[in-house]
């Protein structure tokens, strides 16, 4: 027997037991190469439930209120996320728009872990601020967000980062 594929195969089981033992649905499935592979998440919408119900929240949405990119993250129960100096899986990139500039993506606080990290469990909002310049047509508009992620087990074990992209349709009043 070939000592990777054993060893492979020893992780996931490894892996389906401590998330069973979390009492948590573990999104993780073994390619046929015998890859741990994130499985898909509910599909992103651009319209959250505005009560922000985790119940009713996609893993990943985004929104725009008032000038300013709201990127909501839904983490299952018994999961985090972790943004930490070295990494950083959180990112947010967006496409052009014409007369639209995008500032830099806004973290929350969150909590810190003994190694300093920022650790964020539960419902979290990444926020870009938006800027129209002259030129800017005040018209229906989408914007495709793609917004990334890492999920990590409470227990130890993380997923591979991932990266959902959403295409938000969009009208910015004048102020």
């Amino acid at each position: 027997m070939n000592h990777k594929f054993f060893i492979l195969i020893t992780l996931a089981v490894a892996t389906i037991a401590m998330a069973e033992k979390a009492s948590t649905a573990l999104p993780v499935k073994v390619t046929a190469q015998g890859e741990l592979k994130l499985a898909p998440a509910k599909p992103a919408t651009a319209e959250p439930d505005e009560t922000l119900d985790a119940a009713k929240l996609p893993l990943v949405s985004a929104r725009i209120t008032g000038k300013e990119l709201q990127i909501i993250y839904n983490i299952p129960e018994g999961q985090h996320a972790t943004v930490s100096k070295s990494f950083n899986f959180m990112t947010v990139t967006t496409t052009g728009i014409k007369g639209l500039e995008f500032g830099e993506t806004i973290c929350p606080e969150g909590e810190k872990d003994p190694n300093g990290n920022t650790v964020y469990h539960g419902i979290f909002i990444l926020k870009k601020p938006i800027k129209t310049l002259s030129g800017y047509a005040f018209e229906p508009r989408t914007v495709a967000v793609t917004a990334g992620y890492q999920l990590c087990l409470d227990s130890g074990v993380c997923m591979p980062p991932k990266k959902e992209t959403i295409n938000l349709s969009f009208t910015l009043e004048k102020q």
